[in-house]
């Protein structure tokens, strides 16, 4: 059996800009915002990644369930994206274990196919703090990774 790739991949953004405000230059921070992507699918993960970062962003891939919790712990970041519900079916309580204690409580994005109404409110419960399902508006989850982004500089 081949090793996953490692879990860290830095892109050349060719497209993010489409979905940027003209202002958004002037709120971003000095501090890179670290955001850690998991899906099954490279290729979906990648394409995710090249929307939502930009040159002060660190993306970070990650195929496995246990792959994204070490990736957490080392990179402590402020938004994780999950690109499938899975992880959070299995009772293994995913969210406490991406949440280290101390400063930083990332927020945990959901992007998923409709799922049944107490699924979704389950992984409310559980945690998640936005559930979005597919096919998704790029624009409007880049705007959200922006607007979390923004709200955590000022705090």
């Amino acid at each position: 059996m081949q090793n996953p790739l490692p879990p860290i991949f830095f892109f050349r953004h060719s497209f993010w800009h489409i979905f940027r405000s003209p202002d958004a230059a002037k709120t971003l921070s000095m501090e890179k915002t670290r955001i850690v992507i998991y899906a099954t699918r490279h290729t979906l993960g990648g394409m995710i990644s090249d929307i939502i970062a930009d040159p002060d962003s660190v993306v970070a891939i990650c195929a496995t369930t246990e792959q994204t919790v070490a990736t957490c712990i080392d990179l402590a970041p402020d938004i994780v994206i999950m690109l499938s519900v899975a992880p959070f079916i299995d009772g293994s309580e995913f969210i406490r274990r991406i949440r280290r204690q101390g400063d930083r409580r990332p927020a945990v994005y959901v992007l998923s196919w409709h799922q049944a109404e107490h699924i979704v409110l389950s992984l409310l419960e559980a945690g998640v703090d936005q559930y979005l399902t597919f096919p998704v508006s790029m624009g409007r989850l880049y705007g959200k990774v922006r607007s979390d982004r923004d709200n955590r500089s000022r705090t």
